[in-house]
This record gives structure tokens, C-alpha cells and sequence, in this order.
């Protein structure tokens, strides 16, 4: 199961990015949330509101059995990630994967959680830490608390992307352009940058990249193929002609 929400402000995102790309679609569970926070944006009014929502919605989920990514919908997607995750996550013996936040953190707008009894404890420990305001917010909850909850976590590489990586640990603003960018990617999380057009703009600019890079490998492979063919080729007609 794939489980992702929205709001209003952000349905663009789940249309025409996530779901538009994801290729797993037949496994997405999406939920709607009412509009707390009118302008969408990071820490704004009504935002932590959407957050202890998000954090009750994870608890739902665990109380099934079979592991679950939860992912936010402002994720595009350029490969099938889901079989690979699972066993990475089962080979490891892992109770959570989650997409590297800088310095060493866990972003929790991208997780693969096996439901157990450890990971319920902590995700109810982090609703009543983001319900109480501790530590300021959901994502700093769980950074706080997961070194001292028992959850086995690992986090995955650059092919889980986000601009951080290249752009070092700062909001990410057009001015800025767009730096270098992995090779293989199975997504990318439009987080480091505040505001919907921004976020846009920053996945607009990475799928046109990706699809470049992709384009100009794809050519460079045929053209490989095709010269180590007509080499091998010349060598089988000149043999020929010495026989």
C-alpha cells in the first residue's frame, strides 16, 4: 500500500505530478484533508494542524500488518520504486526507510513503515509530542524521538531526491537554477523551497533535466550499440576476405 493526502491547495500536486507518474497506481490509498492552512505554505497558519492529521493518519495505517509507504503528494516519480524498497527493507531487517532530510535526518514525507508494536509506540509518541508542540513540529518529533524509540531505520540514497542534495541545505529559490541532479532517480520530493509555484517551478525544472539526461544516455547507448556493431561487423567482412 502506497498512502498519500491533500488539500485543495494542493491537488495539483496529486494530479498532475504524483498520480500522473507514480507507476504503482493501483496500489495509492489517497485521503482528502479539509483546508487549515489556506495558502498551503510551510509553518503558516493552520499547517501544524495538517501535520497532527498527517501523523494520525500514519497510526491508521499501522494497524494493519503489511508494510506502507507513506509519501506527500508534492512527489514525482521516474522509476518504479516500490518491489526494491520492500526488499531493502526486509533484507535489512528494518522496521523504516526513510528519504535522507540533511545531516543525517529522517524526512517524513517519505517513509516505508512495517507496522509492529515498536513503530506504533513511536508514532503515537510523536502525535503527542506535535499535539503538545515540544519539539515544534511533526518532522522534528520524529528526528527527536527515533534514536531512543527501538526503530531499526535506514535512509535511502539520492535516488529518493531531493534539491538539498545539490544545492546544499538551503530554501531553494528560481534564482538559484537548478545544479546537478542524480543519474537515476526513482523520485523526486519538491520539499527545500516554500510556496506552491515555487514547488512547481522546482519539478517542472528537474523532470525537464532528468528527461534530458535520460534522452541524451538513450542516444549515446544506440550510438554505442550501433558503432560496436559496424566494428564487429568490418572485422567479420575483412576476415572473410582473408580466408
Amino acid at each position: 500500500m502506497i498512502t498519500t493526502f491533500y488539500t485543495d491547495s494542493h491537488k495539483t500536486f496529486l494530479d498532475d505530478w504524483f498520480m500522473k507518474t507514480i507507476v504503482e497506481k493501483d496500489k495509492v490509498q489517497v485521503e482528502k484533508f479539509d483546508q487549515e492552512c489556506s495558502t498551503g505554505e510551510f509553518m503558516s497558519s493552520g499547517w501544524k494542524n495538517t501535520m497532527l492529521k498527517k501523523v494520525n493518519y500514519i497510526r491508521d495505517c499501522l494497524r494493519q500488518d503489511e508494510p506502507f509507504f507513506h509519501l506527500d503528494c508534492d512527489i514525482q516519480f521516474f522509476n518504479s520504486f516500490y518491489d526494491d524498497y520492500i526488499k531493502l527493507l526486509n533484507d535489512n531487517n528494518l522496521d523504516m526507510l526513510a528519504q535522507h532530510d540533511g545531516n543525517g535526518t529522517i524526512c517524513c514525507g517519505f517513509m516505508l513503515i512495517r507496522p509492529n508494536e515498536t513503530t506504533r509506540k513511536f508514532f503515537d509518541d510523536v502525535h503527542e509530542k506535535t499535539k503538545n508542540d515540544v519539539y515544534g513540529n511533526d518532522q522534528l518529533a520524529c528526528n527527536a524521538l527515533l534514536p531512543q524509540s527501538g526503530v531499526r531505520a535506514k535512509l535511502l540514497g539520492a535516488d529518493a531526491f531531493s534539491i538539498w542534495m545539490s544545492n546544499g541545505i538551503r530554501v531553494w529559490q528560481p534564482s538559484h537554477g537548478l545544479p546537478a541532479i542524480p543519474e537515476y532517480m526513482t523520485a523526486h520530493h519538491a520539499n527545500y523551497t516554500s510556496g506552491v509555484e515555487h514547488k512547481l517551478q522546482l519539478m517542472k525544472l528537474v523532470r525537464e533535466k532528468y528527461d534530458a539526461s535520460y534522452h541524451r544516455k538513450t542516444v549515446m547507448d544506440i550510438y554505442l550499440i550501433l558503432h560496436h556493431s559496424l566494428l564487429n561487423g568490418s572485422k567479420r567482412i575483412m576476415q572473410t576476405k582473408l580466408t
